[in-house]
């Protein structure tokens, strides 16, 4: 890092965030270093697989049209699976597949590559290669960067490290402790498949894509697991998430991955597609319960660093989170800069701006919902009941049909499930 010096900003992690930070920053002039540990940038970045939202006009306007993106998603299903069912709510939205569009599939690796590379184009320097180790911070207040033992001098740093921030642990800049529950362990695979095959297997025209999402029935009970596909131009993302708190010893991850690949619904999507990436990754899911700080004397946290995920189950975005917290700390941080004051008597604009967004309006909205998400009675009797109570309904046997009060309540008996446990917990979707 010896030639790393002599910048008003440092910005740690090139993901969404990091280089939206650094991207507004150097727009409005202020010289900025864009540092990450992988090499080349993006080899380190995984995510689902959608960005949802049009927070990149923020910094180029009709961004679509020159950002790497694969798909405008138009179809939007969101299902359960056990062993061997499944029921999935289908939506399309042909208007989704037009100017401005709603969302696309992406692939990480380009599309991060491309976001550090418009910093780059914007005016800020790159650093590929690089695990910076911590702050230098003297009387609380964040001076630069410690790296080997040699001291960086800034103004400010931007943290954009991800998940379970080792800058902010390892710096003493956190106080929330790590717990499982606030934490899901991502695994995605890249299927190989051509354009062609895909809008056949996904009924879909040229230029259309699909997100799916679904909650995994018919594991052992207790574990709470997730899995998604989305189609790009040429393959398709497939992967699971799964709460770490859940997951027992006996059990790896990605035989939950495994399982979900094999079931006879995904499998009738991904056939025998070969395989072209496979990462894991820590998503945060407890939202403001597992927020640090967001800012202090000199420095700002953004994108996963600060939990900036948000699910209810029927909507899953962190890309859009993580750009537009990116975007609003370097303009923070850019005025602070200009200002000669970077404490955090001025860098407290960053949240306050963040509050008049999405970003942390829908996490304070939606503080409750991982209650709802994480009983384990929705991925296993309530996933068995729902697919096996609708089997019986739609059956055709030309024999005498029940009503279909009838057939729930047989089926609650039989499956030995508690009407008052069942009501409790249906009062939770208010938190959707």
């Amino acid at each position: 890092m010896d030639d790393i010096s002599d910048y008003d900003v440092y910005v740690i992690g090139a993901g969404p965030a990091g280089s939206a930070a650094a991207w507004q920053l150097a727009k409005e002039g202020i010289s900025v270093a864009l540092i990450d540990r992988g090499s080349p940038i993006g080899s380190k970045n995984l995510s689902g697989g959608v960005l949802w939202g049009h927070d990149l006009a923020l910094l180029e306007p009709d961004w679509w049209k020159k950002a790497p993106v694969e798909r405008p998603i138009v179809s939007k299903k969101i299902g359960m699976l056990s062993a061997s069912k499944s029921l999935v709510l289908d939506w399309f939205f042909e208007e989704w597949g037009e100017e401005p569009y709603i969302g696309f599939s992406i692939l990480r690796a380009g599309f991060d590559r491309w976001m550090a590379n418009q910093a780059k184009e914007a005016g800020a320097d790159i650093y590929e290669g690089i695990n910076v180790e911590k702050l230098w911070i003297e009387k609380g207040q964040v001076k630069g960067l410690i790296q080997d033992g040699d001291y960086f001098p800034s103004k400010a740093v931007i943290v954009a490290d991800g998940a379970n921030s080792r800058i902010l642990i390892n710096s003493g800049l956190t106080t929330v402790p790590f717990e499982k529950k606030h934490f899901y362990l991502g695994i995605k695979e890249v299927l190989d498949m051509p354009s062609d095959e895909i809008e056949k297997r996904f009924d879909l025209n040229p230029n259309e894509g699909a997100a799916f999402e679904f909650l995994i029935g018919g594991l052992p009970r207790g574990i709470v697991s997730g899995g998604f596909l989305y189609t790009n131009k040429k393959s398709v993302s497939l992967g699971i998430v799964v709460e770490l708190d859940t997951l027992p010893p006996n059990i790896h991850s990605y035989d939950i991955l495994e399982y979900f690949k094999q079931h006879p619904r995904i499998q009738r999507y991904v056939g025998e597609a070969e395989l072209l990436e496979y990462a894991a990754h820590f998503v945060p899911a407890g939202g403001i319960h597992m927020m640090p700080p967001l800012f202090g004397d000199g420095y700002v946290v953004v994108g996963d660093a600060a939990g900036f995920c948000f699910s209810n189950g029927l909507v899953i975005n962190g890309n859009g989170p993580a750009i537009r917290s990116g975007i609003e700390a370097g303009k923070a941080v850019g005025n602070a800069v200009k200002q000669g004051d970077t404490s955090a008597r001025m860098l407290q604009s960053y949240q306050k701006n963040l509050m008049d967004t999405y970003v942390l309006q829908n996490l304070i909205k939606f503080k409750n919902v991982e209650k709802f998400k994480a009983n384990p009675r929705l991925y296993a009797e309530y996933t068995d009941y729902i697919l096996t109570t609708s089997e019986v309904l739609l059956r055709e046997e030309n024999k005498p049909r029940k009503h279909i009060l009838e057939t729930a309540r047989h089926n609650m008996k039989r499956m030995k499930l508690s009407l008052v446990s069942t009501l409790r917990d249906l009062l939770q979707v208010r938190q959707l």
